[in-house]
């Protein structure tokens, strides 16, 4: 007993002088760190000066991307269209659901639904994720934007900051808090000795506001850039919401090479337009942006899926190579509008 007592009190003794190690280092890191702030603030304003320099404000989709994420919706659209006909043809035939969503199997019709269901399922999941990745990277692309002029802003204003709060404690460290100024220099890392205790407890007790007052600044800073661009955000925040609405009809991709070939051509031909983005939209040319997106989702509504699917082969072509021309024409407008090249 007397050696497992002895034992225990070994272990807990080991266990403090490593907590009080641990306590020591980390408090050594942290006031070095306050003390250097200035130069890790110095050494990031001009990174985040670049960075803010190269980057666009929105990096827009382009035409192919365009083309592919339409592509990506329509597919999208039919196999959702599938998807729900699937369940009315199992009310129809009331057909009984199991726990886990499959159709019951004693019948030929909840069989082959079932296999269908197990298809189309990773479909429509890996169309999903793709329509979304797409639609989101204009948005993403934004509030990097924001992030780093936010940062820009906040770094320089810190510093400033810091200027003062360096002058202002300077003293007090001289003067009737000595000892901080004595505990700050013994216990840094990478100390100077011409440097006096005075201007590292300054330094420490700065760099530690600087630290809060920087945070608060990134905070604000985001929000002003975002009520100033809001429109932009907005914009693309309908554009990453969108949602696709199922079609009605299925129709297998089983067009042989010519069809694709002659398809394509036809929708290039009908898709060459000159006349500028305000006559397509039917807006003013002076129109704000949510004049834009309204007569925008107007016109997309006469290409609305249920409506186009109804239409012949020859005719729904036509109204895609619209929708497209419809889109290049948003884009050209909200370029104009947000200032991007």
């Amino acid at each position: 007993m007397a050696r497992r007592s002895k034992n225990q009190d070994g272990g807990i003794t080991f266990v403090f002088f490593a907590i009080v190690v641990v306590g020591i280092v980390v408090l050594t890191i942290l006031l070095t760190a306050a003390v250097y702030m200035p130069v890790l603030l110095l050494v990031g304003l001009p990174i985040y000066q670049i960075k803010a320099s190269s980057r666009r404000m929105v990096n827009e989709p382009d035409e192919p991307t365009l083309a592919r994420l339409g592509a990506i919706e329509r597919e999208l659209a039919a196999y959702l269209g599938r998807w729900h006909q699937i369940k009315h043809e199992a009310d129809v035939a009331d057909l009984a659901v199991n726990v886990d969503g499959t159709f019951h199997r004693g019948t030929r019709l909840g069989k082959q639904l079932n296999a269908e269901k197990e298809q189309l399922g990773p479909r429509i999941d890996e169309l999903e994720m793709a329509a979304a990745e797409l639609r989101a990277a204009p948005l993403i692309s934004f509030h990097k934007w924001v992030e780093v002029n936010a940062m820009r802003s906040a770094v320089l204003r810190t510093l400033l900051v810091y200027a003062v709060l360096l002058a202002g404690f300077y003293f007090v460290v001289a003067g009737p808090w000595k000892d901080l100024g004595s505990f700050t220099a013994g216990h840094v890392i990478f100390r100077t000795r011409d440097i006096s205790d005075a201007i590292y407890g300054s330094a420490m007790l700065s760099g530690a506001s600087s630290a809060a007052i920087l945070f608060f600044m990134l905070r604000s800073r985001k929000a002003s850039i975002l009520a100033a661009r809001s429109d932009v955000h907005q914009c693309w925040s309908d554009f990453a919401e969108f949602t696709v609405d199922p079609i009605l009809e299925y129709q297998h991709a089983d067009e042989n090479v010519g069809d694709r070939t002659e398809r394509s051509e036809r929708e290039r031909k009908s898709t060459v337009d000159d006349r500028a983005w305000h006559e397509i939209l039917g807006v003013s040319s002076r129109a704000s942006t949510s004049e834009i997106n309204a007569a925008y989702r107007a016109k997309m509504m006469k290409n609305h899926p249920d409506k186009v699917a109804e239409l012949d082969d020859e005719f729904r072509e036509l109204a895609e190579s619209r929708a497209k021309l419809l889109n290049r024409a948003r884009a050209e407008a909200l370029r104009a509008r947000t200032g991007t090249p």
